[in-house]
């Protein structure tokens, strides 16, 4: 396995010249097959870094010259594995997975596969290989990890049995994801315990299937007890709203008299005439018939007693539930309170005055159809007497204002894109759009940035290179940047690439209504709540899955591409598909999509409630689409449509008729593209002229090559001047620390170090802006080489550095001497490459002090310095003149050489 499936070493020497191309420079020192396969190979060692070096070999990872030679020289600084590796491979490889680092990804990770396919074996060795981990063939006392693709096998027996405390065991996904996230992930959710084979699967089945048929037999049991229990009742109760407990309403009038009608169902009962002997409880309950009176056999006292008690608890019952429904506060008849005759007089009263309502009908085939008009009318008049209303026509129902149980309605916003009297076509979606993108240079590269710019502008949009007032809309990935704040405070339109990518495929600006629409105020949100959670999906194809997964990236939670008993949600498009039906078996909570968009939102609810039923809808048309129920700060620009006036339509419309005649007039693949008025900056007044010593002399530093001439061109234009001597220059131009040639002596020289945006915003507002604002600002640049820009160069104003400072540079020092010399000059010093008699060196310590004769020095110049170190004179190395530039202070401890061997402090 370490072999990976490569020759054998000692047989590719004289096989090619893999490294003639090769110059290499050894820090420390590797061991003697090293340099062997390097010579044998054709390679080239160096003495000193230089630029003739294209590879730094070393095994330590804490060297001082490692930070010199990736910082100033930019070399790749490789480990002797490299060197086997690439003759192993037949062919040189990057050098990214061999940096000598602690903290690469699979740092001290051993690995041994089993259960695992040679193809698959191959590329989990490539894997753990590339980010610093190393795989072996024999499961030894020396593995970490035992990737297994099943739980069988010796070696896993093995590692359960008597290793499980010291072996991390763990399935091949383990390995992908932990490479997926940049991150080594938690081992235990990957142990091949949980994965199921076919047996497992069918086993699970079978008790799944017996389990089925055990509910349906208890079932059926429960069915037939509950029926034995109901068999012996006789008797039943038909309950009607209208048949007890109403208050009387003497004040209704009475309809006429109708002959009653008899139907067939139980209801029909309510229009006969009530008997005298019957209790007013029981006035509604009829009997079956022939349940007394029809047995042959007589009935003793002691039968008659037992039935006379029970009669009599059943009443109680009865008094007892009127009591209980009156305490809690329900509409109950006031006549219950008097008197027992009167009781009975008043309900036999109400009754009648509602049986003869009832009966004043034309047809009788229901309780609730075919009501004549009066009995329509009494009927509306009794239902509002009851609910303590008077009776009122519908005219002045409708007048009186809303009526009793209406739900008052909720006040929407309504979000507007484009204002509708625009009507533009769909190729015209991004009309009267300014667009600046923020934030994605960083992120993608810059042939990507530009085919969005052209996209935006052939759908009407345009793209600035600043914020200015005429900015509508802002692409950010993030709420991270002062650029956003300044937007979302100026009520600028904030959204995110994905936004962009919808509008242009539905060829309409609409407001965003997908959660990935806004930008999150970080990525990732790292919510703790999420962070235990393991996460799966099913039913999202193509570019919806990719959404589900940003999402679930983005809340901070574990993307797994499986369904396991270690998952703790999934969440499905529909409820169908084997890991939706697994999901039920195993009971691991189910949502769908919309419970992510909330939590990316900032919406926490969903972590308390994950069976709510916004969260169980799985028939929407497009799942990814949010409600607006909770307001969004984002959303308050698009309260105002954006309004697209006729000037720019026609100005667009004759950009597009002019390109269309360019097209057709030269149609070959060659052509020039023409330059069309939008392209033009034509200004309508001269600029005004500078006073010489008020004129910015610019030079630039650390910006890509491309951007210069259009930088260069805006700044002559308004005045300024490009130069090529340091010292004449006024304004150093770059986008962060660097530690070059140029912006070091910009940091002793030059007034101003600024950011290109300043000469943009100058050229939007036709004149130089005050420098402040455009200051560089760069903090992480600053907490590694630990100073302070600003204070640097305040500190550079009042006093040279290295004024009455000679240094002498010994042969072998880099950077090499011409550039030395040109940022100790800036600093006021002088750098002389020949050492001076030490009796003259002696003679300036004398008269100047200790520190007015600097010798700066490398190891390999170190035998040249023994007459200097045996007449106590300091030697430095070359950081002492880079950092102490940088910070504008002198130091004289850091960078010494504390003994000829060339030890550093």
């Amino acid at each position: 396995m370490e072999a990976g499936g490569g020759g054998d070493v000692d047989n590719m020497g004289e096989s090619s010249k893999l490294f003639r191309d090769v110059h290499y420079y050894l820090i420390g020192s590797i061991s003697d097959e090293a340099v062997e396969m390097l010579e044998s190979g054709g390679a080239h060692e160096e003495n000193y870094l230089m630029n003739r070096v294209t590879h730094v070999i070393t095994e330590e990872d804490d060297h001082p010259e490692i930070s010199e030679a990736t910082d100033i020289f930019e070399l790749p600084v490789v480990s002797p594995k490299w060197i086997k590796m690439s003759l192993l491979c037949g062919t040189l490889l990057p050098p990214n997975p061999f940096m000598p680092q602690a903290t690469a990804l699979f740092n001290k990770v051993v690995a041994c596969c089993t259960q695992v396919s040679a193809k698959d074996r191959s590329k989990i060795w490539a894997m753990i290989t590339f980010y610093g981990g190393q795989c072996v063939t024999n499961f030894t006392s020396r593995c970490t990890h035992l990737i297994a693709g099943k739980p069988i096998g010796a070696k896993y027996k093995c590692a359960v049995l008597f290793h499980e405390d010291r072996v991390k065991l763990v399935t091949p996904d383990w390995v992908c994801d932990s490479v997926y996230d940049q991150r080594p992930l938690e081992e235990s959710r990957y142990h091949p315990r949980y994965i199921l084979t076919q047996e497992d699967l069918d086993q699970r089945q079978r008790e799944a299937e017996q389990a089925q048929r055990d509910d349906a037999m208890n079932k059926e049991e429960a069915d037939k007890e509950e029926v034995a229990k109901r068999a012996p009742k006789v008797a039943y109760t038909v309950k009607l709203p209208w048949a007890e407990e109403i208050t009387p309403m003497p004040e209704l009038p009475t309809p006429e008299e109708a002959p009653p009608h008899r139907v067939a169902t139980p209801a029909s009962d309510v229009s006969t005439p009530p008997s005298k002997s019957r209790s007013p409880s029981r006035s509604a309950t009829p009997r079956r018939e022939g349940a007394e009176g029809s047995s042959p056999r007589k009935k003793d006292k002691k039968h008659k007693k037992k039935k006379k008690k029970k009669k009599h608890k059943k009443n109680k019952e009865r008094r007892k539930e009127r009591r209980r429904g009156r305490d809690s506060g329900h509409s109950t008849p006031r006549s219950v309170a008097s008197s027992p005759a009167s009781s009975s007089h008043d309900k036999a009263l109400a009754r009648s005055t509602l049986r003869n309502i009832t009966n004043g009908t034309e047809q009788a085939s229901g309780l609730g159809g075919g009501l004549g008009p009066v009995g329509k009318r009494h009927i509306s008049q009794v239902l509002n007497a009851i609910s303590g209303g008077r009776a009122t026509s519908p005219k002045a129902a409708k007048a009186s204002g809303p009526t009793f149980g209406s739900i008052p309605s909720i006040p929407t916003v309504q979000y507007y894109g484009h204002d509708l009297a625009a009507n533009l076509k769909p190729d015209q979606c991004l009309l009267g759009c300014f667009f600046l993108i923020i934030e994605y240079h960083q992120l993608i590269s810059a042939e990507a940035i530009q085919a969005w710019k052209r996209v935006i502008h052939q759908h009407g949009g345009l793209v600035d290179d600043c914020y200015s007032d005429r900015i509508t809309h802002v692409l950010c990935d993030t709420q991270r940047t002062e650029v956003f704040h300044l937007a979302v405070k100026d009520g600028k339109r904030c959204v995110t690439a994905s936004w962009l990518n919808d509008c242009l495929a539905n060829k309409s600006m609409k407001p965003p209504w997908r959660a990935l629409h806004f930008p999150p105020p970080s990525f990732p949100l790292n919510l703790p709540m999420c962070k235990e959670y393991v996460i799966s999906v099913t039913g999202f194809e193509g570019p919806e899955r990719n959404d589900v997964k940003t999402m679930i990236e983005m809340i901070g939670a574990t993307y797994t591409g499986y369904l396991s008993r270690g998952n703790t949600l999934l969440i499905c498009r529909r409820r169908e598909g084997y890991k939706f039906e697994k999901a039920q078996e195993w009971r691991v909570p189910i949502v769908n999509v919309r419970w992510l968009s909330d939590i990316v939102l900032g919406n926490f609810k969903p972590f308390q409630d994950l069976s709510a039923e916004r969260y169980q809808n799985y028939e929407a048309e497009d799942p990814f689409r949010i409600e607006y129920d909770v307001p969004l700060l984002l959303m308050t620009p698009w309260r105002t449509p954006l309004k697209v006036t006729s000037t720019t339509k026609r100005s667009f419309m004759a950009l597009l008729s002019i390109k269309r005649k360019a097209d057709s007039l030269s149609p070959g693949p060659n052509k020039r593209p023409r330059k069309s008025s939008m392209d033009t900056d034509a200004w309508d007044t001269p600029v005004q002229m500078l006073e010489p010593h008020k004129i910015p002399k610019v030079m630039f530093t650390g910006i890509d090559a491309q951007f210069i001439p259009d930088l260069s061109k805006k700044l002559e234009k308004l005045g300024g001047r490009v130069v090529s001597d340091i010292q004449k220059c006024t304004h150093l131009v770059t986008t962060k620390v660097i530690r070059t040639v140029k912006f070091l002596c910009g940091v002793c020289c030059c007034t101003h170090i600024i950011s290109p945006m300043w000469i943009e915003e100058s050229y939007k507002s036709r004149w130089f802006l005050d420098e402040t604002n455009f200051r560089l600002h760069d903090p992480e640049s600053e907490s590694l080489f630990t100073f302070k820009l600003e204070e640097s160069l305040q500190v550079a104003r009042r006093k040279k550095l290295l004024t009455n400072t000679v240094l002498y540079m010994t042969s072998s020092v880099q950077p090499p001497f011409y550039m030395l010399r040109e940022i100790v000059h800036c600093a006021g010093g002088t750098l002389l490459d020949r050492r001076p008699p030490m009796a003259q060196i002696q003679r300036v310590h004398h008269n100047l002090g200790k520190h007015s004769f600097i010798v700066i020095s490398c190891d390999a110049d170190m035998p040249q310095c023994r007459e200097l170190i045996r007449n106590n004179i300091d030697i430095y190395n070359v950081e002492f003149i880079l950092t102490s530039v940088l910070r504008q202070q002198v130091d004289f401890n850091s960078f010494r050489y504390s003994s000829p061997l060339g030890a550093v402090q």
